[in-house]
């Protein structure tokens, strides 16, 4: 197992999804699971979702009203934020946090 932190802590490593619970925890917040569309696919994933339980599905169950959704657009053209190997506009980003809602 490793772990860096970036100021986000990453852990990655052989068998560490068995363990991401008790991450979660220390870490005393929801979790942000990241995974590309391949990987969502596997049985694996199914079963680090189903160690967690529920989950938030939307941002108002995240607890993020919609009247954010301009925030989190601006927010996601922060020069850090520059990685994405597509073009996104703030209309597509606006369409798709309002489906999140």
């Amino acid at each position: 197992m490793w772990t860096f932190k970036l100021p986000t802590a990453v852990t990655f490593g052989n068998g560490i999804a068995r363990q991401l619970p008790q991450i979660a925890r220390a870490h005393g917040s929801r979790p942000l699971l990241v995974a590309d569309r391949d990987l969502v696919r596997l049985p694996l994933f199914d079963a680090v979702l189903k160690q967690f339980g529920e989950l938030s599905c939307t941002l108002r169950e995240a607890g993020i009203p919609a009247s954010d959704i301009p925030l989190l657009v601006r927010e996601s053209f922060h020069p850090l934020m520059r990685n994405n190997p597509r073009p996104v506009t703030e209309s597509d980003l606006t369409v798709l946090y309002e489906r999140l809602a």
